[in-house]
């Protein structure tokens, strides 16, 4: 059997999946093997091919294409993934894997842009409606993609069907009020430059609960005594004590998340919906649908009757990058 290939390679892990070359879309969003892997025990992304391909038995002759989606910008063939201090080279790539007669690298936002077409109703979840009225309706409209995880991406889907990656993540953060003014400050004295990613992400929940904790405490220069607690570890407990300090670290990041995610729905015109993708936001659905969010998203002075008609989705279906990949090593075949 004719094959193709697929990897999504984040900051916390990397997923390989093996597809039929002949079928015109993943076969029900079922690849016919899966391997996952700590992106943080890699050393060598071809090594890691390599071995995944010898636990799937599967036969290096019979792969016609390579589509590898990643956690960082490519340009010129090559991709450093920041938070792994990583560096891909198509060319080297491509030697190493030279029984592999076409292989691309692409950004993982760019894959999951591809990805979205091919998503069902049960793999989103409404958070907020538009004018229209199914997730259908909004095929050929542009959309705009945020994912918070263990990095923030973000990428739009253009009307036209072009997929726009982004380093929109690094941009300057904006607060929008007292409390995050001082945030800002916070973050500032202990980074410099002060970015979105610094707040939506992983390390920016973190980075949350550290400065309520130095507010709690009323000292700027205050250095925790324990451990910052993870990421999952903030999340767990806000679920179990709504008035713990994880729990307002969570209100917080939540309020931000719907801020960038107005944000973007405005720079790109994005009536197509706002898509919420990443390892964060399946997991604080709860957080999101209540009123914080919402009225973060939709605060946005005199366009904020442009937001009513936006619809809000959470993706919950976490190997949509591969889907989209799938798409792109198709593509190659012809």
């Amino acid at each position: 059997m004719a094959l193709l290939l697929t990897a999504d390679m984040g900051g916390t892990k990397t997923v390989l999946a093996l597809w039929p070359a002949e079928d015109n879309a993943p076969q029900g969003g079922q690849p016919l093997f899966r391997q996952k892997y700590d992106s943080r025990g890699i050393t060598s992304f071809e090594d890691s091919v390599l071995r995944f391909l010898q636990e799937a038995q599967a036969m290096e002759t019979n792969i016609r294409a390579a589509c590898f989606c990643l956690a960082g910008t490519v340009v010129g063939g090559r991709c450093t993934l920041p938070n792994l201090n990583l560096t891909l080279d198509l060319e080297a790539i491509e030697q190493k894997l030279a029984f592999i007669p076409r292989i691309s690298i692409v950004n993982d936002l760019e894959a999951l842009g591809h990805g979205l077409n091919w998503l069902k109703p049960k793999d989103l979840l409404l958070l907020k409606p538009g004018k229209l009225s199914s997730y259908e309706d909004t095929r050929g409209l542009t959309k705009a993609i945020l994912a918070p995880g263990t990095g923030l991406g973000q990428a739009v889907a253009l009307a036209g069907g072009q997929i726009c990656a982004s380093e929109g993540p690094h941009a300057d953060f904006a607060p929008r009020s007292e409390k995050q003014w001082r945030l800002w400050q916070f973050l500032h004295r202990k980074f410099g430059h002060v970015s979105w990613e610094r707040v939506l992400s992983g390390a920016g929940l973190q980075n949350l609960y550290e400065f309520l904790q130095t507010e709690k405490d009323g000292a700027p220069n205050f250095i925790l005594a324990e451990p910052l607690p993870t990421p999952a570890e903030i999340t767990t407990r806000a679920a179990e004590d709504p008035h713990s300090l994880s729990a307002e670290a969570l209100d917080l990041f939540t309020a931000l998340l719907g801020a960038e995610a107005g944000n973007m729905a405005l720079r790109h015109l994005a009536f197509g919906g706002v898509y919420l993708a990443g390892g964060i936001p399946p997991r604080i659905i709860a957080q999101m649908k209540e009123d914080l969010f919402i009225e973060a998203f939709a605060d946005k002075g005199r366009l904020s009757s442009y937001l009513d008609g936006i619809p809000v989705y959470v993706v919950l279906e976490e190997d949509a990058p591969l889907f989209g990949a799938t798409t792109l090593a198709r593509k190659m075949l012809n």
